[in-house]
């Protein structure tokens, strides 16, 4: 009896906060993996917890068609207690999109905090192996598609299935020590048209470096990098083929960044062929241009997936994705998990990695 009393106080003291707000939802991701990964050199088998997150969001109702909108999202590693790893900071408290705002009804939301640029909302959704081995930022979008802090952004509700965003990235969020003689800040864009069956959407992004920048934004005073890309894809039932293409180029006054030293051109192609109604195969296929004028310095980028869903919330995978670096490339494959170490070799090595996991969402 006494431990019924206890059980039921514990839970008024977090029930009746919740219960005082207006729509406070929880909400998450739970994706564990076993699998194993190898550069040619070295390799490693073990359990990966890859994007497990766990979120809080919620609205109030002001009136007149405006609500406040925030969301504060983390995520978690079940795999790796090591805290001093580099991947720890993926685990930080309101590590993920973390934002306060106003949203109207006929105008759109307006935002503040953390949260994914306009260019990589742009497309993300398109790839298929999104957050896992097979996913294409292992060769696409470097350092563009970024979640940063310090952002302003505005998305505008769907008119007639055209959606726009834009965010201004502000590029200091600490005093230095020092006298500074530019910030760093980033304009990020998108025009994204969804009317079933066909999806394209479009992405621009400029980012000046500066001696106060962090993340994306840091790097040398007057040095620039800006990207563009187009995607889509187009469902035809019992299967969906996409495609996006990218442009990154630089200019500045470092080596670096002088003289188009990081210009490159990617692109993927992808599809996911539905086996039945609770099974899909996917694959894709990747390639990445030379840096600039060096040769040799592109990669190309193969996956196979196989998703078995057993409920709406609940589904098996299994997925493979192999990267083929040219003589002078060392690309490792996208650092999407918590513990897998796909950290490519010397230059000219492959990498590759499988992964048989199950992934909840709530």
């Amino acid at each position: 009896m006494k431990k019924s009393l206890i059980a039921l106080a514990l839970a008024s003291v977090f029930v009746a906060p919740a219960a005082m707000a207006d729509d406070v939802k929880v909400y998450g991701t739970v994706d564990m993996s076993f699998g194993s990964s190898g550069n040619g050199t070295n390799s490693a088998t073990q359990i990966s917890s890859n994007v497990t997150k766990i979120g809080f969001k919620g609205s109030e109702d002001l009136g007149d068609g405006l609500a406040a909108v925030w969301q504060i999202e983390q995520q978690i590693d079940l795999a790796n207690t090591d805290t001093a790893s580099a991947k720890a900071q993926k685990t930080g408290f309101a590590s993920r999109n973390s934002f306060l705002g106003l949203k109207g009804d006929s105008w759109g939301t307006v935002l503040m905090g953390i949260h994914d640029t306009p260019y990589k909302i742009a497309t993300r959704h398109l790839d298929p192996f999104g957050d896992g081995i097979g996913d294409n930022r292992a060769l696409m979008g470097k350092g563009h598609d970024s979640r940063l802090s310090n952002v302003l952004a505005y998305i505008s509700p769907s008119m007639n299935g055209f959606t726009a965003a834009a965010a201004y990235v502000a590029g200091a969020n600490v005093l230095p020590a020092a006298a500074v003689t530019t910030k760093g800040d980033a304009v990020s864009l998108a025009l994204m048209y969804d009317q079933n069956p066909f999806k394209v959407h479009f992405g621009y992004q400029n980012v000046k470096f500066g001696d106060a920048g962090t993340g994306l934004l840091a790097g040398t005073a007057g040095d620039k990098t800006t990207a563009w890309k187009l995607g889509g894809n187009y469902d035809f039932g019992m299967a969906t083929i996409g495609a996006i293409y990218e442009h990154i180029g630089s200019s500045g006054v470092s080596a670096a960044y002088a003289n188009d030293a990081k210009k490159h051109n990617d692109w993927t192609i992808n599809g996911v062929i539905k086996v039945s109604g609770s099974d899909a195969v996917k694959l894709a296929y990747v390639k990445v241009g030379d840096t600039g004028n060096v040769i040799n310095t592109g990669a190309k980028q193969t996956s196979i997936g196989y998703d078995h869903n057993m409920s709406k919330r609940t589904k098996l995978y299994f997925v493979y994705s192999h990267v083929s670096n040219d003589s002078a490339a060392a690309y490792g494959l996208a650092d999407t998990s918590t513990g897998n170490p796909t950290a490519a070799g010397a230059a000219g090595q492959s990498v590759h990695a499988f992964g048989i996991g199950i992934k909840h969402a709530f």
